[in-house]
């Protein structure tokens, strides 16, 4: 056990405790010179813990044959040590019933705990653990260590509570001890050691999230009881809940399962465990309702389908439906005609709608063709409710979109079996909606996948033009519409010059960034319908269909012009380039798109040779130089040196 954690929140003086009496008895029941008289004058001294052990004796709890009046009969009866268990529960109670927590819900806290006191109790014997009153008093303490938290440390306890909530008790355990450095089980073994409660209580509450399986006949006490407390814990849990749904009820009865109870076997418990916590809740002061049968869970509502639209311009049906509806866990919604019920439909999305037929304004026929016809309107299931029974107009409400009828005057068992095939139907067309969503969310993945791996595909990835592949295949698709429409088609080569010294002096960081910016005055120079590519290390080749020489030739001017007239700044580096174009038109002469390539590289030889920083074009040369402005930059900028 966490001792020092322990003494440390004790320090802090917070703690949940059992009042001076109480504690009187604590001490008198361990001291084996007090005597009964001693004891039953300490209980008679506090009214309220008097008063309640007289009620409990005389409660169905005990089977007592007659009425107890006297504090004295009621302690015989009880035995010393439930009494000392009950007077610490019954002061805890008392003094704590509210807090500065504003997550923690104190009066659900106590309904839960005797919930779990009673069915504990119950469950004793199923268990053989314990004596029936020693289950209900470790049951009534074996969360208290959640209200010790939540006294203590008001604010960081909120804090783990809207993080985790309550429907795991694991992830509230494990939040706790991140947080705190315990845990509510471990913290509620150490308050009881400290209440001097037996040690194998104790030890089975810090175990109770533990075991949820029938132990074995030879396994340790506290084995048992914790398995006893686990499944006490999931019945207190659910009568105590604000709202059950078939979920809570049939993860219950899984759980009882696992426990070694047959299905009908605890249903008859629940039945006698639910009926027993009402009856108690009223002795000690705690509020209690009414939970509905394990045998009704295939018909209650389920926590994902639990809004029904009821639509009846009769009030007194309206009122009859909805409680029928409201006592097996739905939320029901009410409309007294079809428009007013198409406006819910639109507005909060209700999937379940149960209608009457004949209504003023809009009727139930009129409202099914209204919600079958609406794209707005997800999937919903329709009942109608009628007193026409003829196989005419039955077909006519299938025919206008209802899912099922069910005739006036409708009853409780059977409306709610058809919700239940209603629920069914929901599931389905959820899974297939979910299904449809998941393979449209996986087609757009592969569009997109595709779109990038195409990309990939035809895109150089350092300047973001297109390839050499792809200048390829388009220089093809030029060709061949050249061909049949008999228009020219013309390209560029261009080479930037002495692009090797530039990698050599300044790095290859650099020469990538001068890659970039000259691809960049490429695109925004290169006229509309021309295609850029880079197709090698400093080469790039502009594709110029319906151009002749002449015209291309007067393009890469303009890009030659350009670029020479760019400085590249790179930090405290400037630097300037110059590229050599080399211009080629496709003639009658040639068979295919290579041969073009190879007078264009035969042009761009010739610039090179010609002195670079220049254009020369197969049809009609463009030969340039530098301006001398131009010249005067190069030469006394850093960089690139012309050949």
């Amino acid at each position: 056990m966490n001792n020092q954690v322990y003494e440390k929140i004790k320090s802090i003086g917070k703690l949940p405790s059992p009042n001076g009496v109480a504690l009187e008895l604590m001490r008198q029941v361990d001291d084996e010179n007090s005597t009964i008289e001693q004891i039953t004058a300490t209980v008679a001294s506090d009214p309220a813990i008097a008063s309640r052990l007289l009620k409990l004796v005389n409660s169905p709890l005990t089977g007592a044959s007659r009425t107890v009046a006297s504090v004295s009969t009621a302690v015989k009866l009880l035995g010393l040590h439930t009494v000392k268990n009950l007077a610490v529960g019954f002061s805890l109670l008392s003094a704590n019933r509210k807090g500065a927590s504003k997550e923690f819900d104190f009066e659900r806290f106590w309904s839960e705990s005797l919930g779990c006191a009673v069915a504990a109790r119950n469950l004793s014997d199923h268990f053989g653990s314990c004596a029936p009153d020693e289950a209900f008093t470790v049951g009534l303490l074996c969360r208290i260590g959640r209200l010790a938290l939540a006294t203590s440390f008001p604010q960081d306890y909120d804090a783990a509570l809207k993080r985790v909530g309550t429907s795991s008790m694991p992830k509230l355990a494990e939040a706790e001890r991140k947080v705190f450095g315990i845990d509510h089980n471990s913290l509620t073994a150490e308050m009881m050691a400290d209440w001097r409660l037996a040690d194998v209580f104790c030890k089975s509450v810090s175990r109770q999230d533990e075991i949820d399986r029938m132990p074995s006949d030879n396994a340790p006490r506290t084995t048992k009881i914790a398995a006893m407390l686990h499944l006490a814990g999931k019945v207190a849990s659910v009568l105590a809940k604000p709202k059950i749904y078939r979920e809570d009820l049939a993860d219950l009865l899984k759980t009882a399962t696992h426990s070694g109870f047959s299905s009908d076997a605890f249903t008859g418990r629940f039945d006698s465990m639910k009926e027993e916590w009402r009856r108690v809740a009223e002795i000690f002061s705690v509020d209690s309702k009414t939970a509905p049968s394990l045998r009704e869970a295939h018909t209650r509502a389920s926590r994902q389908q639990n809004n029904i639209l009821l639509v009846d311009n009769d009030p007194l049906s309206l009122r009859l439906i909805g409680k029928y509806l409201e006592d097996a866990g739905y939320d029901v919604v009410t409309a007294a005609n079809g428009l007013e019920a198409l406006q819910l439909i639109h507005s909060e999305g209700c999937q379940i709608v149960i209608t009457d037929w004949t209504m003023p304004e809009m009727d139930g026929l009129q409202l099914c063709r209204a919600i079958r016809g609406s794209t707005g309107i997800d999937f919903a299931y329709v009942l109608i409710i009628t007193a026409m029974t003829d196989t005419e107009n039955l077909a006519q409400a299938f025919d206008a979109g209802a899912d099922d009828f069910l005739t006036k005057p409708c009853k409780r068992e059977e409306l709610l079996a058809r919700l239940k095939a209603g629920a069914r139907s929901l599931l389905y067309e959820q899974k297939v909606a979910s299904q449809r969503r998941a393979i449209q969310k996986t087609n757009a993945e592969l569009v997109a996948l595709n779109q990038k791996l195409n990309q990939m595909a035809t895109t150089d990835e350092l300047t973001g033009l297109y390839n050499r592949r792809e200048a390829m295949s388009r220089l093809e698709d030029h060709w061949a519409i050249g061909e049949r429409q008999h228009q020219p088609l013309a390209c560029m080569l261009l080479d930037i010059d002495h692009f090797k010294r530039c990698n050599d002096t300044h790095g290859h960081h650099v020469g990538d960034a001068v890659l970039r910016e000259t691809a960049q005055i490429l695109l925004r120079h290169a006229r509309m319908g021309e295609t850029v590519c880079r197709i090698g290390g400093e080469e790039f080749v502009v594709l110029c269909p319906g151009a002749t020489a002449a015209m291309a030739a007067v393009g890469a001017e303009r890009i030659r012009s350009a670029v020479d007239a760019n400085l590249i700044q790179l930090g405290e580096k400037t630097l300037h380039v110059t590229i050599s174009v080399g211009v080629a038109e496709k003639s009658n002469k040639m068979d295919k798109p290579d041969e073009l390539l190879m007078l264009a590289d035969e042009m761009l030889y010739a610039a090179k040779n010609a002195g670079r920083n220049r254009v020369e074009s197969c049809g009609s040369p463009q030969r340039t130089t530098p301006h001398a402005a131009q010249r005067a930059v190069e030469d006394n900028i850093p960089g690139l040196a012309r050949g």
